[in-house]
């Protein structure tokens, strides 16, 4: 298994830093993701790394040791990229041999060995098709089978599923999973699908015009994000202005939120973020509960199968619902808001306090 490290990279192109400064650290088997909207310097970083393009200042270690000047069929980076990149008049089985042949192995190892790929990635009975004759899934499997079968220390996988329709998509992050943890290489994924990133990766790192702003766990990122930005790339998100601090109290039109720890300084224009899925809704004026929690009415109600999604008016502000099933509530409906314990964060412009833990403390 293999480390790779990038130290203070930085990449210029016609006079724009497209990647600023990065640090990176992959640990050994550890599958990754960067995650990013377009343009963010995701899949110039996976170049960098491969070797194909190389950067203005900065130092790139593979296994502890320095590949800066490393060419690329020598570093141990194999790079799988989104438009498959095979080769039309070459058989399934041609594709994924041709790094073997690059490498002079003699013809029966290279025969043995496309049989054994062919098996490990499912497509045995496809080894004499033309990559014109399968289908959008099964040439990704050929462009990884094609990468793995040279025995890469690292895979470096560019938008892998961007081409694929959702039950294929679903198909593949499942196989890449599964081949990743069989063969313990260590990978690199790049992502502009937040579900992408957070199924398949053990950590991701989410980067914004060339910068990495956050890297941790997918659970610190959807949960503890450190800007607003990163927030909102993770999904729905209520953003309610706060209203004042009183040493650990937190006050908003939500009601006032006691935080663990000490909220640091207040700034105009702070907000309070919270998921829809930390919103819980209940009949106005129940009686089952000691928090009475705070009244608002239904204004937009979209059933999606396994969820119903809610818009609330509460104090002049949309808040908005998830819950699971059909729901109960109709648009029009007065109901009462509280929010889950552990889902608050405070949000000051791209810097964030996490407030995880907060309790509620309605007055």
């Amino acid at each position: 298994m293999t480390e790779v490290k990038l130290q203070n990279i930085s990449k210029i192109y016609n006079g724009e830093e497209t990647v600023k400064n990065l640090n990176l650290k992959v640990n050994k088997g550890e599958m990754i993701s960067l995650l990013g909207p377009s343009g963010s310097g995701k899949t110039t970083t996976l170049k960098i790394i491969a070797g194909l393009v190389e950067a203005e200042k900065g130092r790139i270690f593979i296994d502890g040791k320095s590949v800066d000047h490393v060419p690329t069929q020598k570093r141990g980076a194999v790079i799988v990229f989104q438009d498959h990149r095979l080769f039309p008049h070459m058989t399934v089985g041609g594709n994924i041999e041709f790094g073997l042949r690059m490498q002079r192995v003699p013809k029966e190892i290279r025969r043995k060995k496309v049989q054994e790929m062919l098996k490990f990635v499912g497509l045995e009975a496809h080894g004499g098709k033309f990559p014109g004759e399968i289908s959008g899934g099964q040439k990704q499997r050929v462009a990884i089978a094609r990468g793995l079968i040279v025995s890469p220390k690292v895979l470096l996988l560019d938008e892998p599923f961007s081409s694929l329709d959702q039950r294929l998509k679903e198909e593949m992050r499942s196989f890449i999973v599964d081949i990743q943890r069989t063969l313990k290489i260590t990978t690199i994924l790049v992502s502009h699908d937040k579900e992408d990133a957070l199924v398949t990766s053990s950590k991701i790192g989410v980067m914004f015009d060339g910068e990495l702003i956050q890297y941790g766990t997918p659970e610190e990122l959807y949960e503890s994000p450190k800007s607003l930005e990163v927030a909102r790339f993770f999904g729905e998100i209520n953003e309610v202005p706060l209203i004042k601090t009183e040493e650990d109290v937190i006050h908003t039109v939500l009601g006032a939120f006691r935080k663990k720890g000490t909220l640091q300084g207040f700034e105009k224009g702070s907000k309070l973020l919270l998921r829809p899925e930390a919103v819980t809704l209940s009949k106005e004026g129940n009686d089952y509960s000691s928090d009475p929690g705070i009244p608002g009415k239904i204004t937009n109600r979209i059933y999606a199968g396994e969820k119903t999604y809610y818009e609330v008016e509460v104090e002049g502000l949309r808040i908005k619902a998830s819950v699971l099933g059909r729901g109960i509530w109709q648009v029009e409906d007065s109901v009462e808001i509280r929010t889950l314990e552990a889902s608050l964060i405070v949000c000051r412009g791209k810097e964030a306090d996490n407030t995880m833990g907060a309790h509620n403390e309605k007055e």
